[in-house]
């Protein structure tokens, strides 16, 4: 046989059985579609896939308001130490002009503990008496702790002149919330 006449057998088999694996044998001879194994496999995926990114992004939509209500907490944690055992300490929680919130404790630097996408509110007085004010651009609130008893200072007075506490700030981004609530009788406080 010519060369010419060898390669035109040779087409005419691949078309014929497919093509073959390097032993000679038969790699695919049917090949009509997917197997319901297959199908399976590649839908157990799609969804381990999906759920992990559906997780993921529930997880960092709420991440800056988990760290700022933490670093919050940890400050006033730190600033009760000091209270205890200095005369004078406190912790300024504010808003600059940008939005962004910082915490400064006193005797250390100044500290960004949240982004201007968060809504801070912050609550003064319990029950009825409660009122709930937003963190505008510009405001700041001074915490301090008594000396000898660890409970709160006020953060100001009234219009009556009587003192006013603030007993709960909720941090919240996109659908989370964190919530420090603090008890000004006892000076404790955590984080709901």
């Amino acid at each position: 046989m010519r060369h010419k006449e060898l390669l035109i057998l040779k087409i005419w088999l691949f078309v014929r059985t497919g093509p073959k694996n390097n032993r000679g044998g038969e790699l695919m001879k049917d090949n009509r579609g997917y197997s319901l194994i297959e199908l399976v496999v590649t839908l157990a995926i799609i969804v381990i896939v999906g759920s992990g990114a559906y997780i993921g992004i529930g997880l960092l939509s709420g991440a800056d308001a988990k760290k700022c209500a933490s670093k919050l907490d940890s400050g006033l944690k730190l600033t009760k130490t000091v209270c205890l055992s200095k005369e004078n300490g406190q912790l300024e929680f504010s808003r600059d002009a940008s939005g962004d919130y910082y915490m400064e404790i006193s005797g250390y630097a100044k500290e960004k503990i949240g982004k201007s996408s968060l809504t801070i509110l912050y609550t003064t007085g319990s029950g009825a008496s409660a009122t709930e004010s937003t963190m505008t651009n510009g405001t700041s609130i001074k915490f301090s702790f008594k000396r000898g008893s660890g409970i709160f200072n006020s953060i100001g007075t009234d219009a009556l002149g009587q003192p006013v506490f603030c007993s709960k700030i909720s941090i919240t981004q996109n659908s989370t919330t964190k919530t420090i609530v603090l008890i000004p009788e006892t000076g404790k406080h955590y984080i709901e």
